[in-house]
């Protein structure tokens, strides 16, 4: 009998990717970005057990082997989900807890920080001086800062919009994880600039965002590259595209939004990922309060 480890590797790693992105009652179904992480774990730990048994003493032992070579707390509880799912797909159980990692808040734009980078876009387009090309290229720009930080789509999400997405009543129809369709809410001004866009670009295939070729959309990696060029200008260059996301979900809270509309507008699958911006909501408050004993004694008082 032939196991799956002695099984060619792509057919393992096939079947178990089709167990990922179609989930089950017991595993959510993943997006791509995901699944790839995942896949890459398995092949690492697959090649580890080199033919030996499924067994959860082995991947105790795999993960002692990544702690000893360095790995950061953060990135061995990555390796751990993914065998945990791993080992559900395995019909086994895998009882593991993840290391203890030190706080971490997500990088996010103020309010004035994201009025420069709207103004880094816009000038160029008002600009009498420049081409039409550099017109155009500058609309991109506010194009895509509009999806990420004025709809706070993925980055995925973003470049897989079609024309027919853009909704003219307020909304944005988006592909989420897993290939569920939503409808984002979205302000008249993010509307606005697509639509600007659109016009500019005139026809170049279904996307809202084109790439290279025949009706394909915007590579990954430029986007990427283009929000950080515009960011780079308005003296943001610790700013990435999940900043901008991270942006809407902090000051929707900030305003007064639920955690359960954020969730939605977000479509985070997990309340508990919206949660984050509750917890940056409370951190930036108590940096913002004013000291008013800051002179006191700290320690323990001594009463007699």
């Amino acid at each position: 009998m032939v196991t799956e480890t002695q099984a060619r590797p792509e057919d393992a790693q096939a079947a178990f990717d089709d167990y990922l992105r179609f989930g089950t009652d017991e595993e959510d179904s993943k997006g791509e970005t995901t699944r790839r992480a995942y896949l890459w774990t398995v092949d690492m730990f697959l090649r580890f057990l080199d033919g030996r048994e499924l067994t959860p003493e082995l991947a105790r032992a795999f993960i002692k082997e990544l702690e000893d070579r360095g790995n950061s707390p953060s990135s061995i509880n990555r390796h751990l989900w993914a065998l945990k799912s791993y080992f559900r797909y395995k019909g086994k159980e895998l009882k593991l807890r993840g290391l203890k990692t030190q706080k971490y808040y997500p990088r996010f734009l103020s309010v004035k920080e994201w009025d420069n980078l709207l103004k880094a876009a816009t000038d160029t387009i008002y600009d009498p001086e420049v081409s039409t090309y550099a017109r155009t290229r500058a609309k991109l720009e506010l194009a895509l800062l509009y999806a990420y930080g004025g709809a706070g789509l993925r980055l995925s999400e973003a470049l897989n919009l079609e024309i027919t997405d853009v909704v003219d009543e307020g909304f944005l129809r988006v592909m989420r994880k897993g290939g569920r369709e939503d409808f984002v809410p979205v302000e008249d001004e993010v509307l606005r600039g697509l639509h600007d866009y659109l016009e500019t670009k005139g026809s170049n295939g279904s996307f809202v965002f084109s790439g290279k070729g025949d009706d394909k959309p915007m590579a990954p990696r430029t986007a990427q590259s283009i929000i950080k060029a515009v960011c780079r200008r308005a003296g943001l260059d610790d700013v990435h595209v999940h900043s901008l996301r991270h942006t809407v979900g902090y000051q929707l809270r900030k305003l007064g939004a639920s955690e359960r509309d954020i969730q939605d507008v977000l479509g985070h699958q997990n309340i508990a990922t919206t949660q984050i911006y509750t917890h940056m909501l409370a951190a930036d408050l108590r940096k913002k309060l004013p000291k008013r004993f800051a002179h006191a004694r700290q320690g323990r008082m001594e009463w007699k």
